[in-house]
């Protein structure tokens, strides 16, 4: 249902205006959203003395902060290419990420020493049906966010949306950890504040690792995926003058600005007008199935030799 509101809501997330457009709405409702959440837990958590609910909601507040930085983000990506910057500004989506994903790190590095300290010095703890309602209402936020995010990233080809989207599941987990928190302390008298506080550190931890790394390789040109490479080798040999394909090279400088180059092995003793005009129709073919721009050289071998 959702990946239906998406497509029906949005422009074509191929479109650089529609995918701007798309990327501060998805950022301006993580902004509004984990306001609620972050300021709800704090002030709840302050005032029930619960160490894991301050914690999620510092975390909360954190993603708000990522949800600055992805607006930021998608601005500067949005803009055309200079003289500076011939490919675009498209990566700026990457460097969004990236600082994304330190900033999980952090949060996460925080909440580890807050909640160490707290089981070695445990404070008193209360439980209120309005912390629990607030954690519950949070959790149904989250899952919303998740699944909201990873959609349009996956529409969009968008890893900082995806990111943002993994890391609101990973919320989903950290809060049912301080609701878990609270409901032992409530029915039992048992404090496990700091353990679930080291629960939810651990869970940030993981989700900021996974989104650096990609955005790592990202950043560095990782490996082409050989399912792509795959798929346009065997459409480019689909046509009869392709003999052979080889030196296959792909450029990531983000999104909708990716650069195919490769050489087709053809008959020499064809006639060069025709096999020039073949080229010129697999090479529109592929920049537009794949989105990407595609230059082809011709490599001429003898196929009686």
């Amino acid at each position: 249902m959702l990946d239906k509101m998406i497509q029906k809501k949005f422009p074509d997330p191929k479109d650089p205006a529609g995918r701007s457009a798309m990327g501060r709405e998805a950022a301006v409702m993580g902004i509004v959203l984990n306001f609620i959440f972050a300021l709800s837990k704090i002030v709840i958590g302050t005032l029930a003395g619960a160490i894991s609910m301050i914690a999620d909601g510092l975390n909360n507040t954190m993603d708000l902060m990522s949800s600055v930085i992805a607006l930021g983000g998608f601005h500067f990506a949005a803009l055309p290419a200079d003289r500076r910057h011939p490919y675009g500004h498209a990566r700026m989506e990457y460097l969004a990420s990236f600082l994304v994903s330190l900033i999980i790190i952090w949060t996460g590095l925080s909440l580890l020493w807050e909640s160490a300290k707290t089981i070695i010095h445990p404070d008193a703890m209360e439980t209120s049906a309005l912390a629990v309602g607030v954690l519950i209402a949070s959790m149904a936020g989250k899952v919303f966010l998740y699944r909201y995010n990873v959609v349009l990233g996956e529409a969009m080809d968008s890893e900082l949306l995806i990111a943002t989207g993994y890391d609101a599941r990973g919320d989903v987990f950290a809060t049912a950890a301080v609701l878990f928190s609270l409901l032992v302390n409530q029915l039992f008298s048992l404090n496990i504040d700091g353990w679930m506080g080291l629960v939810v550190a651990g869970i940030i931890l993981k989700s900021g690792w996974e989104s650096l790394m990609e955005t790592v390789d990202s950043l560095l040109g990782g490996k082409t995926d050989p399912e792509l490479v795959r798929a346009i080798m065997k459409d480019i040999k689909s046509y009869p003058v392709a003999l052979g394909v080889h030196d296959m090279m792909y450029h990531d400088y983000g999104a909708n600005k990716q650069f195919l180059t490769l050489h087709v092995e053809v008959n020499s003793e064809d006639d060069v007008m025709k096999i020039h005009q073949d080229i010129d129709e697999i090479e529109r073919n592929i920049a537009a199935k794949y989105h990407m721009d595609t230059t082809i050289h011709i490599d001429p071998i003898r196929i009686d030799d």
